[in-house]
């Protein structure tokens, strides 16, 4: 195969999955702690679906912590628990996924550094259709200092 044909085939290849990556859009990713050196946290963020078919976001990946995991906040009589979602939740299509304070939510157990207020890290998002889409979360401090974000849809 010559140069000329590898180069035809790689863009090729992009030319096709590109449209994957942008039918999901990642809105407003951010990462709190309980406490400023806390060793888990959460992330959360706004999942749009913007496809003809729906999805699911299957796992989530970074290298600040040991483990992260999809987990949904349930009631359990008067208690709060966190709950492992090993088959991932899914995003309808031309609809969204909110992961949010008290629902659905990415953890993140053993975290391997104390993050610094308002710096930026990696998460990969992994998805049953769309692939690995790579993300930029914000850190945003510990949860007891941050107001509710506003997730509203407007489109």
């Amino acid at each position: 195969m010559c140069i000329r044909d590898s180069y035809l085939i790689t863009l090729f290849l992009v030319f096709f999955t590109l449209p994957l990556a942008a039918d999901i859009m990642i809105k407003d990713a951010f990462a709190v702690t309980s406490t400023p050196k806390a060793k888990s946290g959460a992330i959360f963020m706004i999942i749009h679906n913007h496809s003809k078919n729906n999805d699911r976001l299957l796992s989530a990946k970074t290298n600040i912590s040991k483990m992260t995991q999809l987990h949904s906040s349930e009631m359990d009589g008067d208690v709060m628990k966190m709950v492992h979602v090993k088959e991932g939740f899914e995003i309808p299509s031309h609809g969204h996924l909110a992961l949010e304070h008290g629902g659905r939510h990415i953890m993140l157990m053993g975290l391997l550094e104390t993050l610094e207020k308002d710096s930026h890290f990696q998460l990969t998002l992994v998805f049953e259709k769309t692939g690995e889409i790579d993300v930029h979360v914000v850190y945003k401090g510990s949860s007891k200092n941050i107001e509710k974000m506003d997730h509203s849809h407007d489109h």
